[in-house]
């Protein structure tokens, strides 16, 4: 919680700064920001104190801003002290509202709709609750819900309500209905009425709201006998033979590299070039937070530093001409036109004997989910941003046990043991269970700040019982972000600028970064947890796009970085602006957190209203594309405006939305985040996540698969290729995920997807490509090189995708590679083998020119192994399990970037002294070794690590070298390395030599893939 010495700091800082701009609009914008955010703090004040207030209004009246801003500040001060320092009333909360007649209150197009014989009985009821809602009852008591619920089976005849099961569940649905409507379309209205007797004794602002011109109907009830309001009832108790069917909710077993929701967000910054002329005053930028959700597995991703460019400063380019998307009117009426077409010419074909397939494979299983009401339930870890640690030289008790994981328990038997044979510092005066625990409350505690706690709770609703509640651990992004300023190299930094499987216990966990650090997003330690849940408490609440909307909504609750903060370290502030940009995830996290109907739908893209499964043959009977389509500027692209029509389309039409939902792709979730007011911008925010799409279980490994068959039928088995994988080397980075293991499972068929790691088929696709070259490519017939052609297209791709999160990469040029792949895919190997991922991939340069950059998923898969590594040792989930592995998180990253914070400069890794005889070497090459280290890794010029062993490229004397590294050296500070150059014969043909030399590593510049026999060698250049 903010503080009122914290707000004086704050509002001083400001002043002072504003004093030093000369640029008057630039001081105006910046006082204006800076007002916004303390108006936000004061009424989060707890102001009690009188001293306190003085202190306050002493402290604004010495700022630099206008009287009239002074006097708005001091006003609200005030209010804030009267309203802290007034007893709350004790009646405050609204009273049950009682209605003896809820026909009587009813309007003539109510009674319309109702007696409409089309209308499902949940519509109707959900009428009857929009007239509540349009007279302020919103708290009725139970036989008022009883008895608007009776008018629909007395006084219209519904004879179904009969049945009391029917009646009890009508009356809910009423309730969820009534709740839905007041939260989309409050009253405003200050009358609160007890007792409705007529509409006649209404309130008059209440009347004129909810009958205008119209009136009401002057529908005069029944009355008679009603139903069970209660799941109680004798009624209900009684009908043990009509046991109503419940729905068998099972979550897929999910593949460990699918969990990575890269849903998360991306922080858009409003830079109001407030700070273009600051940077004597020490001020920073406006930064882009990035949110991204992600399934904890594990991961396979590289870290890359390099000094490139801002990656959002890459300026947007023009996207192709799209036509205006469809209104959801104009999109039901076309979708269900393309159906009836269908089944009329399939009952035509049927009459005729030639009975064709009635519904797409892709549509059925579609249906088969939403009948047992089980959407896939991915885990999704939603990645964020980066931290800074505290120093644990003062807590050495609260540190042990952070970097691996040792039990409480485990950690008092050794330490007990150290301190009996006398091996334990003094340090540690305590060793018990007791004492580190209280050791490490004590760290959480001193992680607080001026923006308050490091971890708080968000209390959310379940779903279907607003009386119960699932506590979530929420970590709010701005008092992190102080935290982590103290740390001076994150500080340089800023200023530069799913679904996890821990043994039985699935979490969902949300992360969130900074646009702005550009490549260094490929750090795990960039990305901080926002927070931590079980899937089983998510699902209780409303599913993920729940979770997603309170967790956004808490962002910026406090402490608005819309409106601008102001970060401080022991030097210096200067504040931050901040919004959402970006949200990546895969497929399975995107469609929980929009709420769409996802792959398995006939209308399966959130991005496209035109575009359908080509498997359900729609786009031959109505104005629909088949997702084979490969015209870009034909897809009829989604706006936010477009979807936020289509959610409040669904919601006008609720109850008789199952066919509706199934044309326009998306469900109905009143609860959601699209139905929220933090969730209208959401739709262009979304970034598909390139790495799933093409790595996890996507369109290469599906290529690959349907590649070796033909390579099979052409004389090429794959025990060939697997011999030739496994002569190959790669750099010691990535050795953990060589592509030797890719082919060694056997197939179920020929042209079966091969199933890898992402990292692993990520390093096997540069080998096959060689081994084409080499061996296929002159021989082979058209057919064979037409298939050759569209992978060499894909390894392109990649290339092109694995350095777009550093932006500068051409929207066109990725457009027209992915068009070119597409072309030659659906021409090899036809509609058999295309997949919706395929279609998304067409996608990905309208991110890139949107957002300027690409980001992927791969680095959560690191990240989740920080949470599995606590997450999967607690076993006792019944107190705080959530916030004691969120807390765990948060010291054990806080430990480890004190010494692995990405920089972007060129150095040894793990340098120690040199052994004498290297320091003999090392004389005798410089004459002179004192002050000289030693490393077997570096960060080279690239940005990436190479170590001993490593074939590296280099530029040397204006020329490119390649060649083996045998170890570094750091002389005066300058870091070298000892390599032996090879010849090169020709293209990928290189000659071993044993001569050695030292090169600045600044010149290395990548790491390569390599194999030798004898002198003679081959190397693949990237």
């Amino acid at each position: 919680m903010a503080t009122s010495k914290a707000l004086g700091d704050q509002l001083l800082t400001i002043s002072s700064l504003a004093e030093t701009m000369t640029d008057q609009t630039t001081k105006d914008r910046m006082i204006e920001s800076c007002m916004e955010s303390a108006k936000k703090q004061i009424s989060g004040l707890r102001l009690t104190d009188s001293a306190e207030v003085q202190t306050l209004f002493a402290t604004v009246q010495s700022l630099n801003f206008s009287e009239s801003q002074k006097d708005e500040l001091m006003r609200q001060i005030g209010d804030r002290f009267v309203a802290c320092s007034t007893p709350k009333s004790q009646g405050s909360k609204k009273s049950m509202q009682t209605m003896d007649d809820p026909g009587s209150f009813l309007r003539a197009s109510d009674v319309t709709f109702i007696s409409n014989p089309d209308h499902t009985i949940k519509a109707k009821a959900s009428r009857m609750a929009m007239m509540f809602c349009s007279i302020n009852c919103s708290c009725p008591t139970e036989p008022t819900s009883g008895r608007a619920v009776g008018v629909l089976k007395n006084d219209f005849g519904l004879k179904e309500l009969e049945d009391p099961q029917v009646f009890y569940n009508t009356v809910q649905d009423f309730k969820a209905a009534l709740k839905s409507h007041f939260k989309s379309n409050p009253s405003g209205s200050t009358s609160h009425v007890h007792n409705f007797t007529t509409p006649a004794d209404l309130p008059s602002d209440v009347y004129t709201r909810a009958y205008g011109e119209e009136g009401p109907s002057g529908h005069a009830g029944l009355g008679g006998s009603i139903g069970p309001v209660r799941k109680s009832s004798a009624m209900l108790k009684s009908q043990n033979n009509q046991k109503v069917p419940t729905l068998d909710l099972q979550v897929p077993s999910q593949n460990n590299m699918a969990n990575m929701m890269m849903q998360g967000f991306q922080s858009m910054q409003h830079m109001f070039n407030v700070f273009a002329g600051a940077q004597q005053a020490g001020m920073s930028g406006q930064q882009n937070i990035f949110m991204n959700n992600t399934k904890t597995n594990p991961p396979k991703q590289t870290l890359a530093i390099t000094n490139g460019p801002d990656a959002a400063s890459s300026p947007a380019r023009a996207e192709p001409e799209q036509a205006q998307p469809m209104t959801p009117e104009e999109q039901v009426n076309t979708m269900l036109s393309s159906w009836k077409n269908r089944q009329e010419e399939n009952k035509k074909k049927a009459e005729d004997g030639k009975a064709g397939d009635p519904e797409g494979g892709s549509e059925k299983a579609e249906d088969v989910q939403s009948a047992d009401g089980s959407e896939d339930q991915f885990l999704q870890s939603l990645g964020i941003a980066r931290i800074m640690t505290s120093s644990s030289s003062s807590k050495p008790l609260a540190s042990l046990g952070r970097k691996v994981f040792v039990s409480q328990r485990g950690l008092e038997s050794v330490l007990s043991d150290l301190k009996k044979t006398g091996f334990l510092a003094d340090d540690f005066a305590t060793t018990s269970r007791a004492s580190i625990k209280r050791a490490r409350d004590g760290e959480e505690k001193s992680w607080e700040n001026a923006f308050g706690q490091m971890i708080i709770n968000m209390d959310i609703p379940h779903e279907s019982d607003d009386t119960k509640f699932v506590r979530v651990p929420f970590v709010p992004p701005v008092v992190l972000l102080q935290h982590c300023i103290a740390n001076e190299h994150y500080h340089g930094l800023l200023k530069k600028c799913g679904q996890s499987s821990p043994g039985d216990k699935k979490l969902q966990v949300i992360y969130w970064s900074i646009v702005q650090h550009g490549q260094d997003l490929a750090s795990e330690w960039l990305w901080f947890p926002l927070c931590i849940l079980r899937s089983t408490l998510c699902n209780r609440i409303g599913g993920l796009t729940v979770l997603w909307k309170h967790a956004i909504q808490h962002m910026f609750m406090d402490h608005d970085m819309r409106h601008g903060v102001v970060l401080q370290t022991s030097t210096t502030a200067f504040p931050v602006f901040a919004d959402l940009s970006v949200l990546i995830a895969d497929e399975a996290a995107l469609k929980q957190t929009a709420e769409s109907k996802g792959a398995s739908g006939t209308v399966f893209c959130m991005r496209c209203a035109n575009v359908v499964a080509h498997r359900s043959g729609l786009q031959d009977h109505g104005d629909v594309l088949s997702s084979t389509c490969t015209d870009f500027t034909k897809f009829r692209l989604h706006t936010n405006r477009s979807v936020g029509e289509i959610m409040r389309y669904l919601s006008s039409q609720h109850g008789t939305v199952s066919q509706k939902e199934k044309a326009l792709g998306y469900n109905y979730m009143p609860g959601g985040l699209l139905m929220s007011n933090v969730g209208h911008n959401i739709p262009e925010m979304i970034m598909f996540d390139w790495f799933h799409i093409y790595l996890v279980h996507g369109v290469a490994g599906n290529e690959v698969g349907v590649l070796l068959g033909r390579l099979r039928d052409s004389g090429f088995p794959e025990q060939q290729i697997h011999d030739f994988v496994q002569s190959f080397h790669w750099p010691v980075q990535f050795a953990g995920a060589d592509a030797k293991s890719v082919l060694a499972k056997k197939r179920e068929d020929k042209t079966a997807p091969v199933k890898a790691e992402a990292s692993e088929l990520l390093n096997f696709l540069p080998v096959l490509q060689l081994f084409l070259i080499l061996f296929v490519w002159r021989d082979a017939d058209d057919s064979l090189k037409s298939c050759c052609h569209g992978f060499f297209t894909l390894c392109k791709i990649l290339r092109m995708l694995r350095k777009a999160t550093q932006g500068g990469l051409d929207p066109a040029a990725l457009r027209g590679a992915i068009k070119e792949h597409c072309e030659l895919y659906l021409a090899n190997y036809g509609a058999e083998y295309w997949v919706p991922k395929n279609h998304m991939t067409m996608h990905l340069p309208e991110f890139l020119s949107r957002h300027g950059l690409l980001l992927s998923c791969f680095v959560h898969e690191r990240k989740h192994k920080l949470v599995k590594r606590f997450a999967n040792n607690m076993k006792d989930t019944s107190r705080s399990y959530e916030a004691t592995v969120l807390r765990e998180t948060l010291a054990a990253q806080f430990l480890a970037m004190q010494d692995e914070l990405p920089q972007g400069d060129v150095r040894l890794i793990g340098k120690r002294r040199c052994t004498k005889a290297m320091a003999s070497l090392i004389r005798d090459v410089f004459g002179n070794s004192d002050g000289v280290f030693q490393a077997q890794a570096a960060l080279h010029g690239g940005g990436f690590r190479c170590s001993h062993g490593d074939v590296v490229r280099a530029k040397h004397a204006q020329e490119h070298v390649v060649g083996m590294i045998h170890f570094h050296v750091e002389v005066d500070g300058l870091p070298l390395t000892c390599m032996s150059p090879w010849s090169h014969v020709a293209d990928h043909m290189y000659r071993v030599k044993h001569e050695s030399f030292f090169i600045n590593t600044a010149c290395i510049f990548s790491a390569c893939i390599w194999s030798r026999k004898g002198d003679d060698a081959i190397v693949l250049l990237e």
